[in-house]
């Protein structure tokens, strides 16, 4: 007897159009177009919820492709202005009542700056379906620990994934 294997993942042609992140609310979102998936965040503030909607990349979507697309639609005129305003941007979009988060925001920045590609190659890894690590609140409340938690992490996940940045 033969059992054929199917994929419970994204198949290759299935790409995202839309990535919906750093909410400042909760976003309400409608379909402009089913048959295309076009979508639009309706009320709320402007600018309160962040749409990427270019084309992710083969090798996944990176840190240097946000800074573009921040770039141009904000009209930065240098990479390193529009790099530190979407940094500031995605800082805001962390909940105030979790220091965890925003130390373990503000350790991967001092790790690894966002010029280096390694915030978008967890991504990558995710779209890919590998597995998600999750860290507890709890071991993320003092920055020290944070960014010591972090420095030894992800190198090591990034080997045993053999992710090359």
């Amino acid at each position: 007897m033969l059992f054929p294997l199917v994929s419970t993942r994204l198949h290759s042609n299935r790409k995202p159009k839309n990535i919906i992140f750093a909410s400042q609310g909760k976003p309400d979102i409608r379909f402009r177009s089913s048959v295309d998936n076009g979508i639009e965040i309706v009320g709320g503030r402007p600018g309160a919820t962040l749409v990427h909607d270019r084309e992710i990349p083969v090798e996944g979507l990176r840190w240097r492709d946000l800074r573009s697309w921040w770039q141009d639609t904000h009209k930065f005129s240098s990479e390193g202005e529009a790099g530190e305003d979407l940094y500031q941007r995605l800082l805001r979009s962390l909940p105030g009542n979790s220091p965890g988060q925003r130390n373990l925001f503000a350790a991967y920045r001092t790790a690894h700056p966002f010029c280096a590609d390694m915030v978008a190659a967890d991504r990558e890894l995710k779209l890919r379906g590998y597995e998600v690590f999750r860290f507890g609140h709890d071991e993320l409340k003092r920055s020290e620990d944070a960014e010591k938690l972090l420095l030894q992490f992800l190198p090591d996940m990034f080997s045993r994934f053999k992710v090359k940045l």
